[in-house]
């Protein structure tokens, strides 16, 4: 298959790169003259061009032939009682699919000027078009792909795709590894004084009893989930958090502590492991660079994945940043304070710098649901929250996507709201392995 364009760009070689290796596992060729098609090979005719061979016509809206980013208003439309982006008033597709998934993978929206902040300071998501038409929540971009390859095929019958399967990937960020233990004295000292002004016994005799080895520390159930996710067959990636300095938002056990790095070492043994680069680290090339080099030292290897904690990043700054510490992997596509799927696709892809106008090589990994944004922002209840979760899983299923979950192990502690939501991870993954 090839792709008959009028010019060639950066986007959509991007683009010609995405889509190929998504139907064919390799990218689709660009040939910008109607002479030089090769004959009897399927032929995507993006053009104003006039094709006399057997096409499949995609009227070009002319975002891919564009440099620059422009402010303007994105046109919709309506096709099979779903509103569409892009709409065509000619051609075989109803809407310029290309054009639809380029806006949306890139995340065309947020480089534009003047969107509103959420209340951490970061994209909110309520500025999103897959949010305002109510996609959100659905692979609305490997569903219109399931749509294309299906016309495709009615198109050219001899031709087939690479066959697709979905897959499900369960992520792990380790924010807080132990509730009470290995935190130093006056870190202990000062959450005791805490629950002793709010008068909170039970908060002072657990912490006591954890302090002693009488009790287990209600955070460390990593035996537990290591159990699940090995028994279910089901891959896992944890993100460690190693701020140097806990404060703010980065509370975490100081990467100093022998027992922190020992867990670290341990999990890599079953499970990858990569860097939950902090906050400040968001704020500060500096200190990912050090986070960075802290982690590499710990498990004696080269680390190439993140997931920014808090999902806290900005476009295309902290991109460039991770591809300067040799990140290749990222994993903070999505939202954190909403569940949903933030480029309207579950399947990796290579991220494109728009203000930069080229592919790189770094490789980004979406999500599409996390315990966090259920239990704080939803205000799910558990049982709300295993619908959800279980609806979303069916639709990557069926569209041949990846979905990857993030859980928190202080989320699925021993404590009461652990009691509550480890039922949740339970069920999801004693559903995925029926």
């Amino acid at each position: 298959m090839v792709m008959l364009v009028d010019s060639i760009t950066p986007r959509l070689q991007y683009m010609a790169a995405w889509l190929g290796q998504r139907l064919q596992a390799k990218p689709l060729p660009l040939v910008t003259a109607v002479a030089a098609l090769p004959l009897q090979v399927p032929v995507i005719n993006y053009s104003t061009q006039q094709v006399a061979q057997i096409q499949y016509e995609i009227q070009p809206d002319g975002l891919l032939y564009e440099t620059g980013i422009a402010e303007k208003a994105v046109p919709q439309g309506r096709w099979q009682n779903q509103p569409i982006i892009f709409p065509a008033t000619a051609g075989d597709h109803p809407f310029d699919v290309l054009a639809a998934a380029f806006y949306c993978i890139t995340r065309y929206e947020e480089y534009l000027p003047n969107y509103e902040l959420d209340e951490y300071g970061r994209y909110s998501h309520t500025n999103s078009m897959l949010f305002q038409l109510g996609w959100l929540k659905r692979p609305i971009v490997d569903e219109w792909l399931l749509q294309l390859t299906t016309a495709l095929q009615e198109r050219f019958p001899e031709w087939q795709p690479v066959p697709t399967k979905a897959s499900t990937l369960l992520s792990f960020d380790v924010d807080l590894a132990w509730s009470y233990l290995h935190k130093g004295f006056w870190r202990n000292a000062g959450g005791a004084v805490k629950s002793l002004l709010r008068k909170d016994r039970a908060a002072l005799q657990q912490r006591w009893a954890v302090l002693q080895q009488k009790a287990p520390d209600p955070y460390d159930v990593f035996a537990a989930i290591q159990q699940q996710h090995t028994a279910a067959h089901i891959p896992a990636q944890y993100f460690f958090l190693l701020a140097q300095t806990q404060k703010g938002y980065d509370k975490n056990i100081t990467p100093n502590s022998k027992a922190l790095q020992a867990l670290m070492r341990q999990t890599a043994t079953h499970s990858a492991v990569g860097l939950h680069a902090s906050w400040a680290a968001s704020l500060q090339a500096s200190v990912l660079q050090q986070e960075q080099n802290i982690l590499q030292h710990i498990l004696q290897m080269p680390n190439q994945s993140n997931r920014m904690h808090y999902i806290n990043f900005r476009l295309p700054q902290t991109f460039r940043e991770l591809v300067q510490v040799g990140i290749r992997k990222e994993y903070s596509m999505g939202y954190g304070t909403i569940n949903g799927f933030r480029a309207g696709t579950s399947v990796p892809y290579y991220w494109y710098d728009l203000e930069a106008e080229c592919s790189t090589d770094l490789e980004i990994h979406p999500f599409g649901w996390m315990d966090a944004n259920s239990i704080f922002e939803q205000k799910d209840t558990p049982a709300d929250a295993a619908i959800e979760l279980q609806l979303m899983q069916q639709r990557v299923q069926q569209s041949g996507g990846q979905m990857m979950t993030i859980w928190h192990n202080h989320l699925l502690g021993l404590d009461a709201l652990g009691r509550q939501w480890w039922p949740v991870f339970t069920t999801y993954l004693r559903n995925l392995s029926s």
